[in-house]
Formats: structure tokens, sequence, C-alpha cells
């Protein structure tokens, strides 16, 4: 078998593979629900990944001030206390986010001036993450949870029949280059 042989295979078998990529969470849906309610709430049931901060947790009942926000970028997310006091959570809150693909998973967890967190508290199942705020966790002023995200979406088939076509016609002309 020839190195061109062997190339023009490879490049076949890697186009006609089924693919999948790291989602770029930038302008997608995400879904946000807290339970137990109706301690804890998300100030939006959905919205769309962009600048800031895309939800708010709340405490509607209590005339403190709590809330954290949730910062999701392009491939991480930041919860943080943005109130200006210290709190700590005590109904078994669990934060639910739904993304448009599958969760493989989190890396670089980092927890600041947040007490009794890990990214043990993190677990996620197809297309949900789940957080649990509570975990005996004590927000002081300032503290924030932050990691990165692995979401996996499907390559759309468009875009595989155009990267085979593309692969096609480079070994044609690398055929017709050798004819000639």
């Amino acid at each position: 078998m020839t190195k061109t042989l062997r190339t023009h295979l490879a490049v076949a078998a890697l186009l006609l593979s089924p693919m999948a990529a790291n989602a770029d969470l930038i302008g997608t849906e995400v879904g946000c629900e807290i339970t137990p309610t109706p301690f804890w709430v998300c100030d939006a049931a959905t919205n769309t990944v962009g600048p800031g901060a895309e939800f708010e947790l709340e405490l509607p009942q209590s005339p403190d001030n709590f809330g954290l926000s949730v910062d999701i970028s392009s491939n991480s997310i930041t919860i943080a206390n943005i109130e200006n006091n210290a709190f700590g959570l005590g109904a078994n809150e669990l934060l639910t986010l739904t993304f448009v693909g599958d969760v493989l998973g989190v890396s670089n967890f980092v927890a600041s001036n947040v007490s009794d967190i890990s990214i043990a508290a993190i677990s996620f199942v197809d297309n949900a993450l789940t957080i649990d705020i509570n975990s005996g966790a004590t927000w002081s002023v300032g503290g924030f949870v932050s990691f990165d995200l692995d979401v996996a979406v499907d390559v759309p088939e468009a875009g595989t029949f155009a990267l085979l076509s593309l692969g096609l016609l480079g070994m044609g002309l690398s055929r017709r280059r050798k004819q000639a």
C-alpha cells in the first residue's frame, strides 16, 4: 500500500466517522431551576448565553438581601455572591442548568471565599448540570465558585457532507496531478 493511498484512506475514515465538537455556549439557550421551591428561585426559567450574568438566584421572602449570580461564558460557569453580606444556605438547594448539548465534564474548579464546597457538589447527566449550592457552604462577601464546562454538540450533517466533499475533491486533484 502506497503512502498516498494510506493518506487518502485515513482522510476518508476521518471524514466518515461520527463527529462531535465542544460547544461554544455563547448564543445558546440555557435553562435554570432551583429546588426545593419556594425558597430560592431563578429570576428567569431560560436565558441566552451572552455578556453578563444569565441568572440571579433570589430568596424573595427574606427581608435580608441574599443573592447569587450565575454567569455562563463560552465554556465556563461562575456563581458569585452579589450581596454585601455573608450567608449560608440551608434548605438543600440544588441548582440545575440545562444545555443544548450533553454535558461531558467539569474541570478547573475554583472556590474563593465559599466554605465547604468542592467539585464533588457538581453532577451531570445528559444535558443537565446540577450543583449542590447548599452542601453546608457559607458564601462570604465577594465569594464565588468557578469551573470549566465541556458540552458536546453534534456536528450538523451538512457540515459532515461538506467535509467529505472537500476530501474527495482533494483526492481527485491529487490523483490528477500525479497523472499529469
